[in-house]
């Protein structure tokens, strides 16, 4: 009977490890307005215009270790749009904001190409969602 309880418990443990990493993740949606001031961010359904910066805001659930949080864009063309963008959320962020400011965009002589582009949210290492979205 204790060999079995041994075995039991491990595998609990596993089990409720395991559970945890899914959970962190709540949503994701794209917000229009200036990515250095979170509070200055309006949901926008997924349309931008050509002049707009990039962001995507990640809601996550209560976590009790660091998170890192990545957020990987790409132009309509399926082209990554510059390096994937990383931060690490302590056990007490709730929210991230990931984005691509106007001035980074590829073309500088140009406004962002028009299209449907896309954003793949990883956390801790997993990807959580890909989100679509217009500019133009």
């Amino acid at each position: 009977m204790k060999r079995a309880v041994l075995m039991i418990v491990p595998l609990l443990v596993i089990l409720s490890l395991s559970a945890c990493s899914g959970d962190v993740y709540s949503l994701a949606y794209t917000a229009s307005g200036d990515g250095t001031n979170p509070n200055a961010l309006v949901e926008n359904s997924g349309q931008f215009l050509v002049t707009d910066d990039l962001n995507v805001v990640v809601r996550l659930n209560k976590h009790n270790d660091d998170v890192e949080v990545e957020a990987r864009f790409y132009l309509p063309e399926d082209v990554p749009l510059g390096d994937p963008l990383k931060i690490t959320a302590s056990k007490d962020v709730g929210t991230v904001v990931l984005g691509l400011d106007y001035e980074t965009r590829p073309d500088q002589t140009t406004d962002w190409p028009r299209g449907t582009y896309k954003v793949d949210i990883f956390v801790d290492g997993e990807k959580s969602e890909t989100i679509s979205f217009k500019v133009g």
